[in-house]
C-alpha cells in the first residue's frame, strides 16, 4: 500500500532532444510527464535526433536524475 505522502513523491519524467552527439540537449516539455508514453510532435523529416529522460521527483526541490542512456532516432515517411 502506498500512502499520500509516496504518493506525492512519485516520479516524473523529462524529455530532452540534441541533433548533435555530444551536442548540447534542449528540454522538450515545459512539465514533468507522468504518462507511459510521449509523442515528439516537432520532428523533420530525415533529421537524427537523440534523446534522453531523467526522472524528476515531485519534492520542492523538483531532484533530477543523471540522464538516462541515449536513443538516436531518424524519422521518415515510408
Amino acid at each position: 500500500r502506498v500512502d499520500r505522502r509516496q504518493r506525492q513523491m512519485c516520479i516524473r519524467d523529462s524529455i530532452y532532444r540534441s541533433t548533435q552527439r555530444g551536442g548540447s540537449f534542449v528540454k522538450l516539455n515545459s512539465q514533468p510527464i507522468v504518462e507511459n508514453s510521449w509523442i515528439d510532435t516537432t520532428v523533420q523529416t530525415g533529421v537524427r535526433y537523440i534523446y534522453g529522460i531523467t526522472a524528476v521527483d515531485r519534492s520542492p526541490q523538483a531532484n533530477e536524475s543523471p540522464m538516462s542512456e541515449l536513443v538516436e532516432v531518424i524519422y521518415r515517411l515510408k
